[in-house]
Formats: structure tokens, C-alpha cells, sequence
């Protein structure tokens, strides 16, 4: 079920937010949330190559790690309330700025709960969202490629075509069946999103890969349903920006942060 976002101190979910090294001292936050299938445990690596640069807490979605036993969200809004929740949480103890991150489907969930934020929490938390980076994903407004319901062996052939997903992971059956269910469940659940949201309101920084042109990366989509500052950041990088390429992605986060930073210079 939803969180609700409305009581001043909502219920959360246990476990839901891996923090891989507490940095107090460090000027912002970052939760992160990962691609369809993924845990929270591949964010400790871009954490590491933060350092004290920002905290990173990621997003752990049930189905997964020390959550495998509860039922994956069936609604991009389920996961979005829970994500939410717990910023808002978070934000109200330590009331540092941060930025939300979202990789691949993980972008859509993040998108989601910050128009919860923004449009539930207080304004002291408002306040100090940053934004949302963006990294290989297709803006809301763009139909999600249909891949929840294909058999297996396409939806692994997919996956190896389009590259991201560890090759060890693709060859052995017996992992690739474990995993496969939340996979699946995350899929769907994105496919089933229809965004009927208005334009965010708050700042968008959207990666472009190594390569990738401004169709490619739905700039245009993504724009619009920014309704504020946009920023495209230019990545040294293609493939899975969170399992191959953790230095750069901390990079682009360094970068959004950056730039949130001097918007908010010049705005005093």
C-alpha cells in the first residue's frame, strides 16, 4: 500500500533506504534509485567514489536483498510514496539539501516522489530538493518499450542487445531465474505508469551518454516536464552508468550539484 505522505509522521518502510557510508559533514544528499531488477547494493560504489562529497542513500525497492520476502510494488506511485516518505523523513532530521537520481527506470520513481514532496511536504523540505538527475530514461510522457510479458529467452537476449546488464548474470539460468520475477514485476510496473502529471517545478539534469543524440535521450520530453531550470550534463560514458561506470556517475552527481549550487547563488 502507498504511504501516506499527509499524517506529520508517516510510516517506514524498514530497510527501504540503504546508506552505504554515513557522511554527516558532507554539503548535500543523493538518493539514488537503480534500474528495473536492481537493489540498493550497486549504489555502494559510486558512494565510494563520492566519498565525503555527498551522502548517498539508496533506494532498496521490496522483492530484493534483505527485502526479498515482501511483494514487489505493482505502481510506479507505491514505490514513488514509499521513496518519498522516507526523504521527507530524512530531510526533517538532518535538513540537508539533496538531489534524487535515478538510473534507467529507477528516473520515473524519482520524477514521482518529488512531485509527492513537492506537492505533500513541507515547505522547509521543498525547500531543499535540488532536483532530479536523470540517466538512460525515457521521459514519462514517452510509452515504455513493452518488455514485462516476452519469454525468456528474448527478454534475456534484449537485455544482452542493449548492454547494462552484467554478462554473468545473463549466462547462468539459475541466477537469471532468481532474479527474473522482480525483473519482471519492475518492468511491468513502469509499463503500466501513465503520467498525468504537471511539470515538476524544480530543476532537471538529464545525462547525455557518450554519442547520444537529443532524440535519443528524449530531451525535448524531458524539458517539458521539467517546467523549470534544465540542464543536460555531457557524460564520458555508454552502457550502465551505475554497474559499469560508478566514478562517472558520481561525477554527474558532483556536476548537478554544482550547478544547483550556483542557481542558488545567484538567486540570493
Amino acid at each position: 500500500m502507498p504511504v501516506d505522505l499527509s499524517t506529520d509522521d508517516p510510516v517506514i518502510a524498514p530497510r527501504s533506504l540503504y546508506v552505504p557510508e554515513p557522511w554527516p559533514d558532507a554539503p548535500f544528499v543523493v538518493y539514488g534509485i537503480g534500474h528495473s531488477g536492481a537493489g540498493a547494493a550497486p549504489w555502494r560504489s559510486v558512494a565510494a567514489q563520492l566519498g565525503a562529497d555527498a551522502e548517498l542513500r539508496a533506494h532498496r525497492l521490496p522483492g530484493r536483498e534483505n527485502r526479498l520476502a515482501e511483494a514487489a510494488f505493482p505502481a510506479v506511485e507505491s514505490a514513488a510514496a514509499e521513496l518519498a516518505a522516507a526523504i521527507l523523513a530524512a530531510v526533517r532530521e538532518d535538513e540537508r539539501p539533496f538531489l534524487v537520481a535515478g538510473v534507467c527506470a529507477g528516473a520515473v520513481i524519482g520524477r514521482v516522489a518529488l512531485d509527492l514532496i513537492a506537492s505533500q511536504g513541507p515547505s522547509t523540505v521543498v525547500g531543499r530538493a535540488l532536483g532530479l538527475v536523470v540517466c538512460d530514461q525515457t521521459a514519462p510522457t514517452t510509452p515504455a518499450t513493452p518488455l514485462s510479458g516476452l519469454p525468456t529467452a528474448e527478454l534475456r537476449a534484449w537485455l544482452r542487445d542493449h548492454g547494462g546488464t552484467p554478462q554473468q548474470l545473463l549466462d547462468d539460468e539459475r541466477v537469471f531465474a532468481f532474479l527474473e520475477p522482480v525483473l519482471r514485476a519492475d518492468l511491468a510496473m513502469v509499463e503500466s505508469y501513465e503520467h498525468g502529471l504537471e511539470p515538476l517545478g524544480l530543476p532537471l539534469y538529464l545525462v547525455r551518454m557518450a554519442a547520444r543524440t537529443d532524440e535519443d535521450i528524449d530531451l525535448e520530453r524531458w524539458r517539458e516536464d521539467a517546467g523549470a531550470a534544465f540542464h543536460v550534463i555531457e557524460a564520458p560514458f555508454a552502457g550502465n552508468a551505475l554497474t559499469e561506470y560508478p566514478d562517472e556517475l558520481a561525477q554527474v552527481l558532483r556536476d548537478a550539484w554544482a550547478l544547483g549550487a550556483d542557481a542558488s547563488a545567484a538567486g540570493r
